[in-house]
């Protein structure tokens, strides 16, 4: 499961199941997906090709996500003063 505080692609994934599952891994998204390590919009290992769908209704999700992600790539830090 995703944390309340966390952002994760999951969040707006069609794929995405309440549980921290969904139809490409049943048994568990990968952290490294699931805590925005990587964007399941290119192949992950074990995705059988399946990738991120956006479902409908998700585009704040998504945005908040890709901001999240772009905020970390500069080097930023959420709790630094």
């Amino acid at each position: 499961m995703v944390p309340k505080t966390h952002v994760s692609i999951c969040l707006a994934c069609a794929r995405y199941h309440d549980d921290g599952t969904c139809d490409v891994y049943p048994d568990g998204i990968p952290d490294g997906i699931l805590k925005y390590l990587w964007d399941h919009r290119t192949p992950y290992a074990g995705d059988s090709g399946i990738l991120f769908q956006k479902r409908r209704g998700a585009a704040s999700l998504l945005a908040a996500y890709e901001g999240l992600v772009a905020f970390h790539s500069r080097g930023a830090s959420p709790n630094r003063d």
